[in-house]
């Protein structure tokens, strides 16, 4: 269930940081409604991670209350829940609150104040808190103790169908108000506040006649026979009382008293105007009533933003690259045009890991998928997931009921692959023998290192990570060498595990080969640092690599690896096959490891 927590705020530099850094252990979807502060709370939010929307001025709680619940339905969200940013709600309540709506037995969830009677609310609060809660529930046929309480959840149901309308402080009694009258159920659970001094912005005064003007405009709009109907009868009578009052006056002594007069046929001409405004507004409504279904202002396509639902983890160098090729040739498949974008790998890499393709915020992560519109599934590649010891358990937080890709090629032949592509990257000057030395002695000192080409081979540790975290049926496995040899099966199968239609056909794209520059100029170039910043500086990713493959770099036959080497390899892999053998619970078709000829008999 994706848990998202809303929070309007204005000024709020002062509490924002506490609050953002506790709900982050609770949820990783925040959103934070900036509403026009000159402070520094927008600022502070975004730098902790949460999805901020500023508004140029400031427009009211109820304008940041909508523009949290259109960004709450735009990232698809299952509950959202509101919390203030004055400091006054309790963390260890949210739970209480999100309780109901998980168990399905509540629509909207109101954290009250008075059902604890033991809450310590200024005196002048209570009195008003309660005398507006009273009207909302005569108006609104509710039954609740607090109806101006901003902690609150809200389900899916509500997101889809409640749209508030107001800008001030009468939306919390409009929501309930509206979400009473769609047979929506309301509950309330107690709730604690902490009242140190006067922390809330809002004015008793202005909060007061803000909330009566907004629940008296609902009625007038929503029930107009009787706001305008009842007392135009009431006005009608009157006027007709008083002017039948000063015709018998002036048949009887032949004179007219101007005030009843003025009376009579001021309340006549006052109840027909209202009168007619309840006839003419009724009809209007029912017309609106009838038709409002089938009308919509806003296109939500344009407006939701779609989330991954899979994901391509790795290895590197194990044709990862090539699946998405194909994903992304089915109609039904939409994957990222960005490849490795990193975002899940941010809490592994070190502090001064630079790569440009890398994305560390969500909101621009969530960009890379707003071109997929009617795809049933939506992924990215980043193979270096499957190394990263925290990428699985955010995978699953983030998006949890995602699909997980895995490719594994004979990690001798991986490591070579991974060397060559390390060197064009990080212009590596030492031989595959060099390399190999000084990363076992990283792997050696238990270091994680994000491009160690030995490290990433030991697969089954990494994978047991992922079956620890997804269920069986989320994960699927690739060979690397099935791939090649079988390669139409084994696409299907894979189009099949992301339950998407099989019998498509598709043009086959080039394995992925080593790379170098067509010539002199080329090579001078790939290998200045200045150009290559500013390339990166000015020109997309994307585009980047695209410019490169055609103009830059050239596809050639690997150097081959030297039978030193391979034997090293084997026997630094030879125990890891091993396990992954039994952690997949199959033989693997990788021809260096022929444990008869090393002698190895305990399979």
């Amino acid at each position: 269930m994706k848990i998202v927590i809303g929070i309007p705020a204005f000024n709020e530099e002062k509490n924002i940081a506490a609050i953002l850094i506790k709900l982050k252990k609770i949820s990783q979807h925040i959103i934070v409604c900036d509403d026009g502060s000159n402070d520094l709370t927008s600022k502070i939010a975004e730098g902790l991670g949460a999805i901020v929307i500023r508004h140029k001025k400031n427009l009211g709680y109820g304008a940041a209350i909508k523009t949290i619940f259109l960004k709450a339905q735009e990232i698809n969200a299952d509950v959202l829940t509101t919390f203030d940013a004055d400091g006054q709600h309790r963390i260890e309540d949210i739970e209480k609150v999100l309780d109901p709506i998980k168990n399905n037995v509540a629509d909207v969830v109101i954290g009250s104040r008075f059902l604890d009677n033991s809450q310590n609310i200024p005196k002048y609060r209570k009195i008003g808190i309660k005398a507006i809660t009273e009207l909302t529930n005569i108006v609104g046929g509710t039954k609740i103790t607090d109806s101006q309480s901003g902690f609150r959840a809200y389900s899916k149901k509500i997101l889809e169908n409640i749209k508030p309308t107001e800008s001030g402080m009468g939306i919390s009694t409009e929501i309930l108000i509206k979400t009473q009258k769609a047979g929506f159920k309301i509950m309330e659970v107690p709730i604690t506040i902490l009242y140190e001094g006067d922390t809330s912005t809002h004015n008793p005064v202005s909060h007061g006649s803000s909330v009566i003007f907004s629940t008296l405009k609902y009625v007038a709009i929503e029930r107009p026979l009787t706001f305008y109907g009842i007392p135009g009868i009431i006005f009608l009578c009157i006027g007709l009382f008083f002017s039948a009052w000063a015709l018998q006056i002036f048949s009887e002594q032949k004179q007219l008293i101007t005030n009843i007069v003025l009376v009579g046929g001021g309340g006549i001409i006052l109840g027909t105007v209202l009168l007619i405004t309840a006839t003419i507004l009724h009809s209007i409504i029912s017309v609106v009533r009838e038709t409002k279904n089938n009308i919509w202002f806003i296109d939500i396509k344009k407006t939701t933003i779609m989330e991954p639902n899979f994901f391509i983890v790795g290895g590197s160098k194990c044709g990862t690259t090539n699946i998405s090729y194909y994903l992304n040739e089915h109609p039904q498949a939409f994957i990222s045009e960005l490849n490795e974008p990193y975002y899940f790998a941010k809490l592994d890499v070190p502090k001064n890991f630079k790569r440009p393709s890398m994305i560390t915020d969500y909101k621009k992560y969530l960009d890379l998928f707003k071109k997929a519109k009617n795809h049933k599934e939506i992924g990215e590649a980043s193979s270096v997931y499957l190394n990263c010891p925290h990428a699985a358990s955010e995978i699953k937080k983030t998006f949890p009921n995602s699909k997980i890709i895995i490719s594994l090629r004979n990690p001798i032949e991986k490591a070579h692959s991974s060397y060559f592509s390390y060197k064009f990257m990080h212009f590596e000057k030492r031989s595959f023998a060099e390399m190999i030395d000084a990363h076992e002695k990283q792997l050696e000192n238990e270091e994680f290192f994000i491009y160690n080409i030995l490290g990433d081979g030991f697969y089954s540790k990494n994978i047991k990570r992922f079956q620890d975290i997804f269920e069986p049926d989320k994960i699927k496995i690739v060979i690397f060498e099935e791939y090649i040899k079988n390669l139409i099966p084994t696409i299907k199968s894979i189009f099949s595990f992301l339950d998407i239609n099989e019998e498509i056909e598709f043009s086959e794209q080039s394995k992925g080969s080593y790379r170098v520059a067509k010539n002199r100029f080329s090579k001078s170039l790939l290998e200045n640092p200045t150009f290559r910043k500013i390339a990166t500086y000015l020109i997309p990713t994307v585009t980047r690599q695209k410019i490169g493959d055609k103009f830059f770099l050239n596809q050639t036959r690997k150097p081959s690896m030297t039978s030193k080497d391979r034997e090293r390899l084997k026997k630094i892999y030879a125990s890891e096959v091993i396990e992954l053998e039994k952690t997949l619970g199959r033989k693997l078709p990788w021809s260096d490891f022929n444990w008869l000829s090393m002698g190895i008999t305990d399979i």
